[in-house]
């Protein structure tokens, strides 16, 4: 309408400018004088009405400007406030309103101390009170106020000060509840520690199969760091490692929760055993987002399982034993003593064959008599010794058979090891038969070298005695076979002397690992408690 109205005011002047002209320029009727003033008159009023035309135009643009902005402002999803340079509230939007349970009616010209006794926060004011004295920004305070309804919230202020044409003219209050900020980071790091302390491994995979988290228990158990494998696929740092198919993938396709399955993984020459629980991670429309699995370490259960297996099998070799070695040895006796009278009697070449019937009857004899060890053992007569020069003993006893099949007898004995309580004999038994089996495994090349060391462990408080070889080595298919009675590597051997061993060992309390790689050679650790008895 005032736009219509200046149009009309600027047509009517600049007629009369027209006709003014025209009657100066036909008539002359009026003085030049008079003419000339009308005209000026008619221009004066036509720059007036063109500048108050302008004026209001950009007053129009001015106010559509501002409305723009606070429009802008009252839509925004967080809580805004803006005061004047003198600290009185202008504009309030709607978040703010519904956040501190207010109205703009209530609070719109009220002082910055007013408004915040409403929402009981002084310092909310004093922060805008600095804004406003100083022009300088405020960031990231962090306050607590209570609303309309008397509930406490939460709230990060920021305030920036406003300013037109170079002077401060205001500041701007931004508030925004973080309420449910504070409570999800109270959650995760409750989770955070409960992950951290849980005594099970658990790995989270995205949907691209990318590992996104690896917590304590689980750099534990497998021996990697979170760092290590954090953003890289589960199948290179653990599938490709284990004796099964992923287990996450089949959880997967099957979309289902997997339990209770067993896990063998070899991961840096570390093999460990895993129980583990898989399961699919879905958000509320049921889309995919990842799979999560939980797993325990089990090796020291499946070791120990496996040792309660062969000594079932050892109960049932020693009732064998006792009810075999009445009926078998007395018959043997009376057979090799007729052999002997057999072998005095002739002189000829039948002696030989004689010799060869006692030589295995002996050997029988010898079976027997292992049997009877190994299912009635002695109890270990323990004392005080030094391993070293046990193993000192072991090695001159073995040493002309090494000299005679070119084997090369190495000892790195720790100087300072402890003196430990062990019988004496039964541990020489566990060295001669190691010894002589690495000797064996060596025979077929040639040559060999038998590296025999000792330390001691503080941590564990045992000792170690590593006996290796440089022989055929045992595939790994085998190598948890090893101590089972007559379970054995060699074409003549009967599987009772790593028996025997790991049952003397077992019996003071102490254990033998076993490591192997074919046409490498074996290494085997007997660790012995120092104190043992």
């Amino acid at each position: 309408m005032n736009n219509l109205k200046d149009k009309y005011i600027i047509l009517i002047i600049v007629t009369g400018l027209i006709i003014a002209t025209i009657d100066f320029i036909l008539y002359h009727h009026h003085s030049i004088s008079d003419s000339l003033k009308l005209i000026y008159i008619l221009l004066s009023a036509l720059v007036i009405v063109l500048y108050i035309n302008k004026l209001r135009e950009e007053n129009n643009r001015q106010r559509n400007v501002k409305h723009f902005i606070f429009n802008i402002m009252d839509n925004l999803p967080v809580g805004v406030m803006a005061y004047n340079w003198q600290g009185k509230l202008v504009f309030i939007n709607k978040a703010c309103q519904n956040l501190l349970g207010i109205s703009h009616t209530d609070v719109v010209g009220q002082s910055v101390e007013e408004v915040a006794r409403c929402f009981k926060a002084n310092i909310c004011a004093s922060i805008v009170r600095f804004v406003l004295d100083t022009g300088k920004s405020v960031h990231d305070q962090r306050i607590s106020l209570k609303t309309g309804k008397d509930k406490e919230l939460a709230c990060r202020v920021d305030v920036y000060p406003l300013v037109d044409h170079g002077e401060y003219s205001g500041a701007i209050c931004i508030i925004c509840d973080i309420t449910a900020e504070l409570n999800y980071n109270d959650l995760k790091r409750i989770s955070d520690i409960i992950l951290r302390d849980m005594a099970s491994g658990v790995v989270a995979v995205n949907n691209q199969k990318e590992i996104i988290m690896f917590n304590q228990a689980a750099e534990e158990i497998t021996g990697l760091r979170a760092e290590e494998v954090i953003g890289r696929s589960f199948h290179e740092v653990l599938v490709n490692k284990s004796n099964r198919d992923c287990l996450l993938c089949e959880a997967v396709h099957n979309n289902q929760k997997i339990k209770g399955e067993e896990i063998w993984y070899n991961i840096n020459g570390k093999e460990f055993c895993t129980l583990n629980t898989a399961e699919v991670l879905m958000d509320e429309h049921d889309n995919f987002l990842g799979a999560i699995c939980v797993f325990q370490d089990i090796t020291e259960f499946k070791n120990r399982h496996d040792v309660m297996i062969k000594q079932e099998k050892l109960a049932v070799v020693g009732q064998l034993a006792a009810g075999m070695a009445h009926e078998v040895r007395n018959p043997l006796t009376a057979v090799r003593g007729f052999a002997q009278l057999l072998a005095e009697r002739h002189k000829d070449s039948n002696r030989e064959i004689v010799n060869i019937m006692i030589s295995e009857l002996d050997r029988t004899e010898k079976i027997i008599s292992d049997f009877l060890r190994l299912a009635r053992p002695k109890d270990p007569e323990y004392k005080e010794t030094d391993i070293n020069q046990l193993i000192e003993k072991n090695c001159a006893i073995v040493n002309s058979e090494c000299v005679y099949n070119n084997i090369t007898v190495c000892k790195n004995l720790a100087g300072d090891l402890p003196l430990v309580w062990v019988d004496e004999d039964q541990i020489t038994q566990v060295l001669l038969n190691i010894t002589h089996n690495a000797i064996e495994a060596m025979q077929e090349k040639g040559k060999g070298k038998l590296t025999i060391s000792t330390f001691y462990s503080a941590a564990s408080n045992d000792i170690c005695i590593e006996i290796c070889d440089t022989g055929n080595g045992i595939a790994k298919n085998k190598l948890a076979k090893l101590g089972t009675p007559f379970f054995t590597t060699k074409s003549n051997g009967t599987g009772l002397g790593l028996a025997i061993s790991y049952e003397i060992i077992r019996r003071h309390h102490g254990r033998i690992e076993v490591a192997s790689e074919v046409d490498v050679g074996t290494c085997f650790k007997v660790f012995l408690p120092v104190n043992g008895a």
